[in-house]
């Protein structure tokens, strides 16, 4: 809305406000302040903005911020062997060829990430956001058995109603302009 004029119309307003408060409310009701989880959203939220604002492919993107990794994270990994006490080819080979593969599977979700920012307002992509954290909740209660307080629930479900809502009215507005 700030940065790229994105219309935001009642019923949206209405949902980022609940997202808003629920997010205030498990604020509230923990014991420490979320500072990495906040970290991370907003990081995410400006690499959104970079990648939609940034004219370039979704592909030459990917490999430019490959490039650039690659730049930081190689010396690392050679001092990490050096020293052996890293595991990329000081362990089975079987366990560096799943390391080789993380990177693979952390590519393909980071390409359609591209692709999909370039392709749909910013706005509804940072609401598609909330996907993550919901499978990582759904995972560590019902399978982890984590347990979990009555604020946590109702923020969740506020939550979810308020994605619905957006969702519902971003699909209403393409609807319209079709």
């Amino acid at each position: 809305y700030f940065f790229l004029k994105e219309k935001i119309n009642k019923l949206k307003f209405i949902s980022i406000l609940m997202m808003f408060f629920s997010i205030l409310l498990l604020i509230i009701n923990a014991k420490t302040f979320p500072f990495l989880a906040l970290l991370i959203g907003t990081s995410w939220g400006i690499y959104g903005l970079f990648k939609k604002k940034i004219n370039i492919s979704s592909e030459i993107g990917l490999l430019y911020e490959s490039g650039f990794i690659t730049l930081i994270s190689l010396p690392y990994l050679i001092y990490l062997n050096y020293y052996e006490v890293g595991y990329f080819l000081n362990s089975s080979l079987t366990i560096s060829g799943f390391i080789i593969l993380t990177g693979i599977i952390t590519a393909l979700p980071l390409f359609f990430f591209n692709l999909g920012v370039k392709l749909m307002p910013l706005g509804m992509a940072g609401v598609v956001f909330y996907l993550a954290p919901s499978f990582h909740f759904i995972v560590s209660v019902f399978i982890l058995k984590e347990s979990m307080s009555t604020s946590k629930l109702v923020s969740f479900i506020i939550i979810w109603i308020a994605v619905g809502i957006f969702i519902k009215d971003a699909l209403r507005d393409d609807k319209k302009t079709i």
